[in-house]
């Protein structure tokens, strides 16, 4: 920075001045290496930002992340609506899922919210945990506060001659005092226009995180692509559970899809993802506003080439899942708090929500059907009225559920927190065995060293010896390689005791299955850190 700023010419020390040129842009340059630092760490080790370098966009680069945040989209839409307007129409087969009985409203409503639990809690979240494990890249948006940050006690700017010139901003309280400020703004205007920066940045990433007006763009799909579904569907499919489960899961999982796959793209174009910051030294950057980030930032990131591994991932992904099912049987605590969860937010949210699609979706249809929602007497299920009814529906069914969801989100019980804390006491719990194992086996070994000395054994001696030496090491990773020679070097002198006598060898094999239950523990402990770290599991 020293060095960049070293190309400008300096503007002389005005006669008055309190404060050298030199001095201001000392302090200037210290204050501004520590915002450097700062963009380092947000952007991350492989962020790809430079001083003073324009950043590309991210591109092709995010295929991987796009197409897995596209996938969720689909599972997150196809699973919540579609099952719940299948068991509408499996209750009111002379309407189906536009219908506006109460039963069947309500049975569509608890089905869906059966499904939503099951998509959150469950589902996306073993996938998840999986894919982060596995070093999934996502986007993360970068701190506005980084791109643009707060003035610094000194300012620098180029004069239209090309010179550099620092200068102190004064306080608004202060000008008045002074008297004049120059042509320079105060530092209370400089706060305002950062912070102005910061918000413009800040809605920029919201918008593409799915917030603001981007919160529409999910039910305008939804109900556009449902719309097409019923206006293309023939009556029996409209009116069959099964044929309606499987259509609606297309078009609601298309509309779901590509909102993700928008604006995730978005993320990585440099028309969208992208905005001019200052460079702090007279200039202008082009910086991204999200990065890629990964779990593990020292190791590759996964990759399409990965795709090999994806039959172990999905069984890790259903041995997750079935983990984060059984949380509820854990403790009467739990089924409580998941109950209450799933009843009042899911079920219960998901059935006031199709109360309200019902009636928007009536409301909107009654434009074209003459100031009537109800659909008149032999109105066929893809005329124009239904088609219009099935868009207001399915997106009043969207709003209203996102915006329920966002306020009943203090019911939420995260599974996945649960089964980590029971997983760490797990471990705690098998550490702490383990270490009362070991403890009893060094007992056991000083009781049969003695004789194993005096039997002038040598493979009784080294039995021993390699066991206390294994134990020794007693903290961390497992040393199975020790432990296991240490066990066949046991099991090879009571196959062939030699001269060792009938008490040291029953001593020898009560050592031999403490020996076998330590390695145990500490197998299953090792078994829960793979596990934890995405390892793949090389224990017995």
């Amino acid at each position: 920075m020293r060095d960049h700023l070293s190309r400008y010419e300096a503007t002389p020390d005005a006669p008055d001045a309190t404060e050298t040129q030199a001095h201001l842009e000392q302090e200037y340059i210290d204050w501004a290496a520590e915002r450097q630092l700062q963009r380092h760490a947000a952007f991350g080790p492989n962020g790809g930002y430079r001083f003073n370098v324009d950043m590309h966009a991210t591109g092709t680069d995010a295929s991987l992340p796009v197409a897995y945040e596209t996938l969720k989209g689909f599972l997150t839409s196809a699973l919540r609506v579609p099952p719940g307007s299948a068991a509408a129409a499996q209750f009111d087969k002379q309407v189906g899922e536009l219908t506006s009985k109460l039963g069947p409203t309500v049975a569509g409503g608890a089905v869906s919210g059966l499904g939503s639990g099951f998509i959150e809690q469950i589902l996306l979240s073993a996938i998840d945990r999986r894919a982060r494990l596995a070093n999934m890249p996502a986007f993360k948006p970068v701190p506005p506060t980084v791109l643009s940050p707060a003035p610094g006690p000194v300012q620098m700017e180029i004069t239209p001659q090309g010179r550099k010139h620092f200068w102190r901003p004064l306080r608004d309280h202060q000008v008045s005092h002074v008297g004049a400020n120059g042509d320079h703004p105060t530092l209370d205007a400089l706060q305002g226009v950062a912070h102005d920066r910061q918000r413009q940045l800040l809605q920029r990433q919201k918008l593409m995180e799915g917030k603001a007006e981007a919160t529409f763009l999910r039910p305008l799909l939804t109900g556009t692509f449902n719309g097409i579904r019923r206006r293309l569907s023939s009556v029996s499919t409209l009116l069959s559970p099964t044929k309606l489960l499987g259509t609606s899961m297309l078009s609601a999982g298309g509309a779901g899809a590509l909102t993700r796959a928008i604006l995730e793209t978005g993320k990585a174009l440099s028309r969208t993802g992208q905005t001019q910051i200052d460079n702090l030294v007279g200039g202008r950057q082009t910086v991204n506003l999200f990065r890629l980030a990964r779990l593990d930032e020292s190791t590759d990131a996964l990759r399409w080439s990965d795709a090999r591994r994806l039959p172990d991932t999905l069984l890790d992904i259903a041995r997750e899942a079935g983990a984060l099912a059984a949380q509820p049987l854990t403790s009467p605590r739990m089924a409580m708090q998941v109950a209450r969860d799933l009843l009042l937010r899911h079920i219960g949210g998901n059935i006031f929500t199709g109360w309200v699609a019902t009636g928007g979706g009536t409301l909107l249809a009654s434009v074209v059907r003459g100031g009537y929602g109800t659909p008149a007497s032999g109105e066929a299920p893809s005329s124009a009225g239904s088609v219009v009814q099935q868009y207001g529906q399915s997106f009043s069914n969207d709003t209203v559920w996102n915006s329920l969801k966002s306020a009943l989100g203090d019911t939420r019980q995260d599974l996945a927190a649960n089964l980590d804390r029971r997983r760490d006491d797990k471990q705690a719990s098998l550490w702490s065995k383990a270490l009362a194992m070991q403890n009893r086996l060094r007992l056991q070994i000083k009781a049969v060293r003695q004789p194993a000395d005096g039997a002038q054994d040598p493979g009784l001696q080294d039995a021993i010896g390699a066991l206390a030496r294994s134990l020794e090491q007693g903290a961390g990773m497992i040393e199975r390689s020790d432990l296991d020679a240490a066990l066949d070097a046991i099991e090879r002198v009571l196959g062939e005791p030699g001269r060792t006598d009938g008490a040291t060898l029953e001593r020898l094999r009560t050592l031999k299955s403490g020996a076998g239950q330590l390695r145990a523990l500490l197998v299953q402990r090792q078994a829960l850190l793979d596990w934890r770290g995405g390892r793949q599991q090389a224990c017995a």
